[in-house]
C-alpha cells in the first residue's frame, strides 16, 4: 500500500510526512501543492510510479478513502478461469466507471468541492 501526496505549506504536516515515509517507506510525493484541484497531477504521479517501478505487477489497484471497496468481490473476479474465458486477458483490461445522462453539467455553486470557474470550462 502506497500513499500519493503533493507538497504541503504546513511545517507540521511536512514533518509528519517525512516521519511516515522514513518509518514505512509508503509515500510517493511529487512537487505540486496537494489540493483537490490538483488531482490530475496526483494521478499522473501514481501512474508514473507504476510504470517505472511496478512493471512486473500483475494487478494495480488505485482507490481513495471515500470509496467503498469490495475486496472479496474483487478476489472472486480476479480468479476467473481464463482457460475457459473468452474475455480479454487481465493484464490488458482496464475497469472504470462511466457517468451517463443528460444532466451532466459543471457545478456552478461557489463553495462546492466541485465548483468550476468559467475560465476552466474553455480549456
Amino acid at each position: 500500500m502506497l500513499f500519493v501526496l503533493g507538497t504541503s505549506n504546513n511545517g507540521d504536516k511536512k514533518e509528519r510526512i517525512l516521519e511516515e515515509s522514513s518509518t514505512y517507506h509508503d509515500i510517493i510525493q511529487q512537487d505540486f501543492l496537494d489540493a483537490y484541484r490538483n488531482l490530475t497531477w496526483k494521478a499522473l504521479a501514481w501512474l508514473r510510479f507504476v510504470d517505472e517501478y511496478c512493471a512486473t505487477a500483475r494487478y494495480v489497484l488505485k482507490i481513495d478513502d471515500d470509496v467503498v471497496f469490495d475486496a472479496i468481490g474483487l478476489l472472486k473476479y480476479l480468479h476467473i478461469d481464463e482457460r475457459n474465458s473468452t474475455e480479454i486477458k487481465n493484464e490488458n483490461r482496464i475497469i472504470c466507471g462511466l457517468f451517463q445522462g443528460t444532466n451532466l453539467v459543471p457545478v456552478r455553486k461557489k463553495g462546492s468541492k466541485w465548483y468550476i470557474i468559467s475560465a476552466l470550462l474553455s480549456l
